[in-house]
C-alpha cells in the first residue's frame, strides 16, 4: 500500500539538485538523515524540517521560497 502524499514533490528542487550535481547521499550528510528519509521529503511523503531547510539554503544556496506552496 502506498503512503498518501502530504504535500506535491518538489520538483523545482529536485531539478536544482540534479544541476547542481547533489545526490541524496550528499544531502542525507548535510541533514543527518537517512538516504531514504531524504527521498521520502523530496518526493512529498513527509516534510523538511524548518532546520533542514535553512542548512541546505546556507550549504547549497538554494532559496527557501522552492520549498513554500504556490
Amino acid at each position: 500500500m502506498m503512503k498518501k502524499l502530504k504535500h506535491k514533490p518538489y520538483t523545482q528542487f529536485k531539478s536544482m539538485l540534479h544541476e547542481r550535481k547533489i545526490g541524496y547521499g550528499e544531502l542525507s550528510n548535510l541533514l543527518g538523515v537517512s538516504v531514504s528519509a531524504v527521498g521520502r521529503k523530496v518526493n512529498g511523503r513527509s516534510d523538511f524540517l524548518i532546520s533542514e531547510i535553512a542548512r541546505i539554503e546556507m550549504a547549497y544556496r538554494i532559496p527557501k521560497s522552492v520549498f513554500l506552496p504556490k
